[in-house]
């Protein structure tokens, strides 16, 4: 059972309309993502059910379920890029560098997914986002994409980036160096 949590639009629009394109569109809609008649915000359960349509579409359904969920992290990046708003925080991010860019993004994860991580530093250039309980299985792969895209947009780094299940059902931890 996915909490009922609440994601931006953009979170969709970037990952959706210009990472993915419309290729999806018909599938998209019948899980509750229609980008022709897009919501201010999306019940995070429609999340769940888009990324499920993706990691199985002709595109990811090569890939093995956590690789699968990775690439469409990594992906937002590029759709997120491709934004407006995203653009501005792209420059943000590359003048930023590996570590301020970790340092921000619970702030950012939480105002897009409404999902709470805490940064915890490991020592240097390495640290980890720990998330909150009750999360889907998806989140620790989709996140550990989202910080590895995000960091290696710095070009100041070579993200080792992994994820694994949290000290809580539903949590995820992903630990990264640079």
């Amino acid at each position: 059972m996915v909490r009922d949590i609440f994601c931006r639009h953009i979170v969709f629009e970037a990952l959706f309309v210009h990472a993915l394109g419309d290729t999806l569109v018909n599938e998209l809609a019948r899980v509750g993502f229609d980008s022709r008649t897009p919501q201010a915000s999306y019940p995070f359960k429609v999340l769940d059910r888009s990324l499920a349509v993706a990691a199985s579409s002709h595109r990811f359904a090569h890939f093995a379920y956590d690789e699968a969920y990775l690439q469409l992290g990594e992906a937002f990046i590029d759709g997120i890029l491709q934004t407006t708003l995203g653009q501005v925080v792209g420059v943000a991010i590359l003048l930023s560098g590996p570590a301020r860019t970790a340092k921000r993004l619970p702030s950012l994860i939480r105002s897009d997914y409404g999902v709470e991580t805490r940064f915890e530093p490991l020592g240097a250039r390495r640290a980890q986002l720990v998330s909150e309980p009750g999360l889907p299985p998806w989140t620790r792969s989709f996140f550990a994409g989202i910080v590895r895209g995000a960091l290696t947009r710095t070009r100041n780094s070579t993200p080792v980036v992994f994820g694994r299940a949290g000290s809580q059902p539903g949590s995820f931890l992903v630990e990264f160096s640079w």
